[in-house]
């Protein structure tokens, strides 16, 4: 065998170990970005269990419409810190599940918990005050877990019991 063709054999060796190894490291890649992901998503429930703060309210009040609309602050929320402080711990809930949502349906991230708690954790909230007038604030943000909240609206109630 000529010394040509140990070159060119030692090229195709060092070529396919190169490509295994650019496949390992993506491999690699994506198991670390999923675990970030839900690295991600257990501190955001976690903040979901810290009180509102007296800071947070005080910020509502300033600029309601950054929040909630105009007329639903003025006939639901104004002067009562808590309902305002139940609006603000319901945004953090809609948008943790909005996350989650998106995190296993949108984007294929397989969810370690299960994927039926979060269509039950929905529905429970899902006919409160405070979480329809989040839906409705926060309409355009979430789209696929819009959709997903309105069909489980249209479903009826014993369908996750």
């Amino acid at each position: 065998m000529p010394l040509s063709d140990w070159i060119q054999t030692g090229v195709l060796l060092a070529t396919t170990l190169a490509v295994g190894i650019a496949a390992w490291q993506t491999f690699l890649q994506n198991r670390l970005l999923k675990a970030q992901l839900l690295r991600d998503r257990f501190e955001m429930y976690w903040q979901t269990y810290q009180p509102v703060s007296q800071e947070q309210i005080a910020a509502l009040k300033l600029y309601p419409g950054d929040y909630v609309g105009l007329d639903r602050y003025a006939s639901r929320y104004e002067g009562d810190d808590k309902a305002i402080a139940r609006y603000i711990n319901t945004s953090r809930l809609y948008e943790y599940l909005a996350f989650t949502y998106t995190l296993h349906h949108v984007l294929k991230v397989p969810d370690p918990v299960g994927s039926g708690w979060v269509a039950r954790w929905t529905k429970n909230l899902a006919n409160s005050v405070e979480f329809q007038d989040v839906r409705k604030s926060y309409s355009g943000y979430y789209p696929e877990f819009e959709s997903f909240v309105d069909g489980l609206l249209r479903e009826p109630q014993e369908a996750l019991s």
